[in-house]
């Protein structure tokens, strides 16, 4: 049997008339950056993440470090993140001069570690930001009593929920990516800013405008870092659908967590409680990792790993500083196959060759 790790049928066949249909529309107008379809995307999804504004823009990366940008951080400034995330994550702090401080992760939830982040906290940190790790939600609550501007990237938890509410609709800012693997994914990169704060909107909007307030007259320095409507029109028209491709995630994971969560050599991502977790990546823990995965992929199963070297081991971050659990946790993390669409009966098959090689 051959498992792959995605697929798009299930996602994009569906819609594709429907989205061809707005695409022309598009086309026909002449306005492909930044008009109607952008306005009524940053208006909806605004309201289902529960926020009041919403910005949008070219990628998730371009989304943080907009964030960064609109708290003043700069030289001299530093901000916390975990080590197990992409370096997106990094990279809009450093974009600003700011320095980044790496914090451990939880062995279980895979979400960072308050002891680790609160151990970094000086007069120097202006923010903290709150990655929800493969889509499982952080405990916002107990991160927000650090009484640091929180930056939450939720890059990986489109429609996921902390008692209640949303992800994205926490922290100072919100941030979000719509890569095309994301469980909203547009057809090209993508981001969006959330926040309350009129003023703090206002700001990022004229920043990711080139820094025009208007047309031609520029208040600041700014970026490029514009939707284009095609993107907007087609994450619209996938947006209807996400909370129906989640809840098939959350199956399919639950097949998997059962299957594994008595095992001795596995273990899966804890869920704090009053969380509901997305699944953007069903992640496992399990010894002799690259073993397994070589076998899985001898029986025709694709898996991944992600991130297989944490941020503070990478080339342009590389430091002395031990964070045994981000780095212990990179040796064993393994991906499988969750996206909508899979089957079952490959589901089972996948649990069935795991349990036979662990």
């Amino acid at each position: 049997m051959k498992v792959p790790f995605l697929t798009f049928d299930l996602l994009h066949q569906p819609i594709k008339e429907k989205v061809f249909s707005c695409f022309n529309e598009i086309y026909d107008s002449g306005f492909f950056i930044n008009s109607r379809y952008v306005q009524k995307f940053e208006k909806e999804f605004a309201d289902y993440c529960g926020r009041k504004f919403a910005i949008a823009c070219s990628s998730g990366l371009a989304a943080l470090h907009l964030s960064t940008v609109g708290l003043n951080i700069g030289h001299g400034d530093e901000v916390i993140c975990p080590t197990n995330t992409f370096a997106a994550t990094a990279l809009a702090v450093h974009y600003t001069g700011a320095t980044v401080r790496f914090a451990d992760i939880d062995p279980e939830t895979l979400n960072i570690d308050f002891d680790s982040a609160s151990n970094l906290i000086n007069k120097n940190t202006k923010a903290i930001m709150a990655v929800h790790m493969y889509g499982n939600p952080l405990d916002m609550k107990t991160l927000e009593q650090f009484g640091i501007p929180v930056i939450e990237d939720a890059a990986h938890a489109h429609g996921a929920e902390l008692n209640g509410c949303k992800a994205g609709s926490f922290g100072v800012f919100s941030c979000f990516s719509f890569f095309q693997t994301k469980n909203l994914g547009g057809m090209s990169d993508g981001g969006m800013v959330l926040t309350d704060d009129a003023e703090l909107a206002e700001k990022v909007r004229i920043l990711h405008d080139v820094g025009q307030k208007s047309i031609h007259d520029h208040v600041m320095m700014g970026y490029n870092y514009r939707m284009s409507e095609f993107n907007a029109a087609f994450l619209l028209e996938k947006m209807k659908m996400l909370d129906k491709w989640n809840g098939l995630r959350r199956k399919n994971a639950s097949l998997y967590n059962e299957a594994f969560k008595d095992h001795p050599k596995i273990r899966i991502q804890k869920i704090f409680p009053g969380a509901k977790h997305v699944y953007h990546l069903y992640v496992i823990c399990i010894e002799n990792r690259d073993e397994i995965q070589q076998k899985l992929k001898e029986d025709g199963i694709v898996s991944v790993v992600q991130y297989p070297v944490p941020i503070h081991r990478q080339k342009p971050w590389k430091s002395d500083i031990s964070l045994v659990i981000a780095e212990k946790s990179a040796e064993e993390i393994l991906s499988l196959p969750v996206f909508p669409g899979i089957e079952e009966k490959q589901i089972n098959y996948v649990i069935e060759r795991i349990l036979t090689h662990a």
